[in-house]
């Protein structure tokens, strides 16, 4: 399905820097294409309003990688919500924050290279702050290698060039306890070892704990917060939750498209 509102723009950052994505196999029941005005999902709560999911019963619609990640607040729990993008085939499954009364809704803002994920109405907070933007999101074009454009991105946004060459692409840690809640397949632009040995970066002197420390630039990786990038569904992105509580658990991400034949489904 095309995603014509990032397509275009995704193409101009790939060419300033220098896969084709499948739908995952279709749940067990597949979700109406409209969603009824009352609920029949007894248990599961209302249907959400584009896919016909039971809210309730979301977490079984999830691709692969996408799952719980975070707890959710005191008083609070997560259920099934929809972030609609300008493809009307096309939405964002996600788990949102609902505490008592008031669950947490986001909408998708447009710009010139990227998307952002906003929060619209906080479930945790009895007012909404503003400008809170959970992820950015970019447009991975087919052919292009996710993974290189990431890193290429946070290079380019590095200012101290020796730090810029020593960028890698890694995988999370889990073992590490600023990295113990990010999802399995979450990756992060961070400094080599050598260039860590060689500077001394990590071990103290930057940041306000010791051993705190951030790199590579706008894209890359803090420790005394939470930062990383996912490549879901023929997207990139990039979460920035610093060290507050979210109305969402970014882990649970799932780029839901509908096929020909009207049914919808998680795409890797």
């Amino acid at each position: 399905m095309a995603r014509t509102f990032l397509v275009l723009a995704a193409s101009a950052l790939v060419m300033g820097l220098a896969g084709g994505c499948a739908p995952a196999a279709p749940p067990a029941e597949t979700p109406k294409s409209t969603a009824a005005s009352g609920s029949d999902c007894p248990d599961d709560g209302p249907r959400l309003p584009v896919t016909g999911i039971c809210r309730g019963r979301t977490s079984a619609y999830f691709t692969a990688n996408a799952s719980p990640t975070l707890g959710a607040g005191e008083g609070c729990r997560w259920v099934g919500s929809e972030i609609t993008t300008p493809d009307p085939d096309e939405v964002f499954l996600v788990m949102a924050a609902q505490c008592g009364e008031k669950t947490a809704a986001f909408e998708l803002s447009a710009g010139a290279r990227s998307a952002s994920i906003m929060l619209t109405k906080s479930a945790m907070f009895d007012e909404t702050p503003e400008g809170v933007e959970v992820a950015r999101v970019f447009v991975v074009p087919e052919g292009t290698d996710g993974r290189k454009m990431i890193l290429d991105m946070a290079k380019q946004s590095t200012t101290d060039k020796k730090q810029a060459a020593a960028c890698e692409l890694r995988a999370v840690n889990p073992a590490a306890p600023s990295e113990a809640t990010y999802p399995k397949d979450a990756l992060v632009v961070d400094a080599s070892a050598a260039y860590k040995t060689a500077t001394g970066l990590g071990r103290g002197g930057e940041g306000p704990a010791e051993g705190a420390y951030t790199a590579c630039g706008d894209w890359g990786y803090t420790s005394d917060g939470v930062a990383y990038w996912l490549i879901r569904g023929g997207y990139a992105f990039f979460v920035n939750l610093g060290q507050d509580l979210p109305d969402l658990d970014p882990g649970t991400l799932t780029v839901f498209r509908k096929g020909a034949d009207g049914a919808w489904g998680g795409v890797e």
